[in-house]
């Protein structure tokens, strides 16, 4: 079975909102209320979906404002659909879960609370992981947990119909879209037995296809999963689980380790690793903070609310098992770090305390360590540091322990610290104690697994599978440089300026900073520009002389030589147009090895040696296709890994495919354009073999909607390209005509 052992609570409680809801049209959580009419969908419906809000506000406050005019079995609908948002998933406490589901019914309903006893089981366990979207996301999700139970209601379905719900899944996953992970959870939920607990499309895709042979000709990737897991049960003479199962998980999966899972299961914290945390905290008179229960690296806690009533401890239900807490004492110094050893738990607060007794959260600490010496505001709020801290205030960084004098932030009692605020603080301490103030090895934000929501969304802007971008980061990680190649609107520049950015830890989108650089080769380029050369220069008396300059690598080296706990990035852009011998001369050798050091081609006696710092990494992209560019000679192919990046592959396109899959486009439109771009590439193999290909991103392009712009994108983009391809072919001009879009279009529209 696909069901998930220890979660009998949540399969239950799942039964119970199908029967309250969908059968006898009463409220989940208050059954005694005639909540769930067609007529009451249809105006939450229009409330929310019809009335979207493109504002960067959360979306509870944006949820809160589309239904302050609904009457209350609107809320309970809103409060019944999102107590079964939160079944499924586990990186969300049940402290949050509870804290959100109350602040919903908070809106309308406080003085008719409900009986939370069956969800308080429930919520105590878990039954996946339903991936980043599913959290920032929520709009779509929720959008579609509505159009499904609706579509249940208004068609009088049978909500134990599972060929019925499957269909009708379906349906409104093409209504709402971008909906994969609240699709995939709702049929597990009802339908446990038969569909597995995976949010993952792309997870249910590979697996499928991995076990292609075992899929038993069913006609659906639910029912190829099913014949599948029937199979590895006879074979295997057991129970089995595709995440849990060893032999199993690392045949579709082969990065996978078991005993990252058996960490992450013990913990709870599942696919998620650890994230840092500042706790901001007097101690100095506390009889509570000094000794004791409750002092400092023994527990974490706040009340829920200060006395405004405001959310402004709410972070304290984002910490997770085996998180790090940094703790700064009475406003002048990091004085130790500790572990979380559990999530936030409810409790009535100290007595005799400034906070005082009230409901109020407690997280348990474990493995506190004392720093010695201790890290002072003096040191960190000082050069070169302050200007840094500066600089996260300046990119956009929220929820700090500071702000942009910087100075310490009033309140801010537990704030996040992302991975660069840690690496700063671990350079200051390095300063003062001669090793970073963290003991682990985590600071780099080079760790697929150390922000899986941040993760998530790179995978989503690139459109590719997550396991390729774990071996693509494993590759830079291990051999520090890597060229991605490939033909022509493969993605590849965009494919490295996101990489580069996810790797440095940068926001995805808007401008550089200093730990990100990209130069394009040419024929021209040399070693004068990229290493060292003497340039012409005018001094203050207007006359011309001549200095010694350093190139943009020279200068890039010194300025990640400066910060060696944060990962710089150098993306070189169609490398094989220069001369490569003469554009590194030495190089060549430090960057096979970076501990070595080597006096430059224009270097005195005097100058220091020169050395490639371990913390620059380097990303090249590379044209397959272009018979005119030189090649990669031996020496420098055997100092990069390469990755190519192939628009089609085994018959498929899955990155165009991904793309289509969040537009807005009929179901045969996007079939049709996928099977079209998949037979124009093979036929293009075919005659030239597999470098020449038609890359995705001429496709990527909003004018595919309407049929006169495909044709525009054929005639003055894709044909262009295929002629130069062809260029001097026999019989050219019927050839590319077989290779039109009319020509080959296989799937009508």
């Amino acid at each position: 079975m696909a069901r998930r052992p220890g979660a009998e609570a949540i399969y239950e409680q799942a039964d119970v909102f199908g029967r309250r809801c969908l059968i006898d049209h009463t409220s989940y959580l208050w059954p005694s209320a005639q909540a769930w009419s067609v007529e009451n969908l249809d105006k939450f419906r229009d409330a929310f979906v019809g009335r979207p809000d493109t504002s960067p506000r959360s979306f509870l406050q944006k949820w809160r404002e589309q239904l302050q005019d609904q009457h209350d079995q609107i809320h309970r609908i809103a409060a019944d659909i999102l107590a079964f948002y939160y079944l499924f998933p586990y990186r969300i406490s049940k402290v949050t879960k509870f804290a959100r589901l109350r602040e919903v019914i908070s809106w309308k309903l406080g003085a008719d609370l409900p009986d939370f006893s069956g969800l308080d089981l429930a919520y105590s366990t878990w039954v996946g992981y339903p991936g980043p979207h599913y959290n920032t996301g929520q709009y779509f999700q929720i959008a579609f947990y509505l159009e499904f139970f609706r579509r249940i209601l208004r068609g009088r379905i049978d909500p134990h119909d599972r060929a019925a719900c499957q269909r009708l899944a379906d349906q409104a996953l093409h209504e709402v879209g971008e909906s994969y992970e609240a699709r995939h959870i709702a049929l597990h939920l009802f339908f446990p037995d038969y569909f597995e607990r995976m949010a993952s499309e792309n997870h249910k895709h590979v697996i499928s296809r991995e076990f292609r042979d075992l899929a038993g000709g069913a006609t659906d990737i639910d029912g190829a999963l099913l014949n599948i897991r029937k199979s590895l049960e006879r074979d295997l003479g057991k129970a089995i689980d595709f995440y849990e199962t060893q032999e199993v998980r690392r045949r579709w999966d082969p990065q996978w380790r078991a005993e990252e899972e058996t960490e992450q299961v013990t913990t709870g914290v599942g696919e998620s690793a650890k994230h840092y945390w500042v706790e901001k905290t007097i101690v100095r008179g506390r009889s509570d903070r000094e000794n004791g229960p409750y002092a400092l690296g023994q527990v974490l806690w706040s009340p829920h609310r200060d006395r405004r009533d405001a959310d402004i401890y709410r972070f304290m239900r984002d910490v997770q098992p085996g998180d790090i807490i940094l703790h700064l004492v009475d406003n002048q110094e990091f004085v130790g770090l500790s572990n979380a050893a559990g999530s936030a738990e409810d409790f009535n607060g100290v007595p005799n305390t400034e906070w005082g007794e009230g409901p109020s959260y407690l997280i348990r600490l474990r493995d506190f360590r004392r720093l010695d010496p201790p890290l002072s505001r003096d040191v960190f709020f000082g050069s070169p540091f302050k200007e840094r801290l500066i600089e996260v205030v300046r990119k956009g960084a929220k929820n700090l322990f500071y702000n942009g004098e910087p100075n310490l932030n009033q309140g801010a009692y537990l704030t996040p610290a992302s991975a660069e605020l840690v690496a700063i603080l671990n350079d200051a301490y390095r300063q003062v104690a001669g090793r970073p103030l963290t003991d682990d090895h985590t600071t780099f934000t080079t760790d697929v697994r150390e922000d899986l929501g941040r993760f998530g969304v790179f995978a989503d802007a690139v459109n590719m599978d997550e396991a390729d971008l774990k071996d693509l980061l494993d590759l830079l990680r291990s051999k520090k440089q890597i060229i991605l190649e490939g033909p022509p609107g493969s993605g590849k520049t965009y494919v490295a300026d996101k990489l580069a950015r996810y790797f440095c830890g940068l926001p995805l989108e808007g401008p550089a900073d200093q730990k990100f650089l990209m130069v394009q080769f040419h024929q021209s380029y040399g070693y004068e520009d990229f290493v060292q050369g003497i340039r012409p220069h005018t001094n203050d008396h207007h006359q011309l002389e001549y200095r010694l300059d350093d190139g943009i690598f020279k200068q890039f080296c010194k300025v990640a030589a400066s910060q060696p706990e944060t990962p710089y990035v150098l993306i070189i852009d169609e490398i094989n147009r220069g001369n490569l011998s003469r554009v590194f001369g030495e190089l060549l050798l430090l960057l096979e090895y970076r501990n070595l050091e080597a006096r430059l081609a224009y270097s005195s006696p005097s100058d220091p040696l020169f050395s490639i710092p371990s913390n620059l990494y380097i990303i090249g992209t590379m044209n397959t296709t272009d018979r005119s560019l030189a090649q990669i000679d031996y020496a420098m192919r055997r100092r990069f890994f390469f990755y190519r990046l192939l628009p089609v592959r085994a018959g498929r396109a899955p990155v165009l495919e991904r793309w289509l899959s969040k537009q807005v486009l009929p179901t045969e439109v996007r079939e049709r354009l996928l099977t079209y771009f998949i037979a124009l590439n093979t036929r293009v193999q075919e005659e030239l073999g597999e470098h020449f290909q038609v890359g995705h991103s001429y496709l990527m392009d909003s004018r595919i909607r309407e049929a006169s712009g495909l044709a525009t994108i054929w005639q003055r983009a894709i044909l262009p390209l295929l002629e130069e391809y062809f260029y001097n072919r026999r019989g050219r001009e019927t050839l590319l005509d077989s290779l039109s879009p009319e020509a080959l279009r296989t799937t009508p529209a």
